[in-house]
């Protein structure tokens, strides 16, 4: 949905540039005010309407290009969780379509998963997984799990407890053409 909308920015941006100065940066800065208010009532439909009945418990976009940083995208969860997912040019793997996930916890050893849960909003399979000694796990995914699944970030909670916590909004954004790091900082 992001991406929709700064496409539709970037296209009233370009049309309007044979206009002056001030009035293109006041269309610029109205269609900004647009997006933010558009990502704002989707996000509020989102929390009152789709978080009902939903195998996780909250919600977030991979910032793509921060993720191609040195940093990462840093995503702070609202468990106090704090997980860096970075993207790396891509390993050869067989087939086009399939790359690298990986899975680390450097500070930890309670169970942590990326999960597939269907969009009927049950579980399908995990995808990769680490737990006790297991710092780290790096497996090969098909990029169509991105589309058919819901891709969540889950871990064990009270007394172990395996809880679906974090749905990757965007997970068609995680491209086949780079390997993806999802490491677990703080639990």
């Amino acid at each position: 949905m992001k991406t929709i909308l700064i496409s539709l920015s970037l296209l009233l941006t370009i049309n309007i540039s044979s206009y002056s100065q001030s009035k293109v940066e006041a269309a610029a800065a109205a269609a900004e005010a647009g997006i933010k208010v558009t990502e704002a009532v989707l996000d509020n439909i989102w929390k009152y309407t789709g978080m009902n009945d939903k195998a996780y418990v909250h919600a977030f976009y991979v910032d793509v290009i921060a993720a191609g940083t040195s940093a990462g995208h840093v995503f702070k969860g609202q468990d106090g969780d704090i997980i860096v997912i970075k993207k790396r040019p891509k390993q050869r793997t067989s087939k086009d379509n399939y790359y690298h996930f990986t899975l680390k916890q450097p500070n930890g050893n309670w169970w942590k998963a990326i999960n597939a849960i269907r969009t009927d909003n049950v579980f399908d399979h995990e995808m990769v997984s680490v737990s006790g000694s297991d710092y780290s796990n790096k497996v090969i995914v098909d990029y169509n799990e991105m589309f058919n699944y819901y891709i969540v970030l889950s871990k064990a909670k009270g007394f172990g407890v395996h809880t679906n916590m974090y749905w990757i909004k965007n997970s068609f954004d995680l491209s086949p053409d780079y390997d993806w790091t999802f490491e677990w900082k703080k639990d």
